[in-house]
């Protein structure tokens, strides 16, 4: 969903076999381990770095209304 405006890694929307929901995971190195970023009951729709890389805001839903809400994971 986002490239790291400095590193090569790499954030993906994944669901995970078993699952319900879209997570949020960091892909640091090409062909690498998915590493979780996000354990949430509800879906992440976006994310992104921040300019300089220090952060990620995503957006979810609540309850499956539809109105995202805005997150930030440090």
């Amino acid at each position: 969903v986002d490239w790291h405006p400095e590193r090569r890694e790499m954030l993906v929307a994944h669901r995970e076999a078993g699952a319900s929901t879209l997570q949020l995971y960091r892909l640091a190195q090409p062909m690498g381990a998915l590493e979780p970023l996000t354990f949430e009951p509800e879906p992440v729709v976006r994310a992104l770095y921040a300019p300089d890389g220090r952060f990620i805001v995503f957006e979810r839903g609540t309850g499956g209304n539809e109105a995202a809400q805005v997150f930030r994971l440090d």
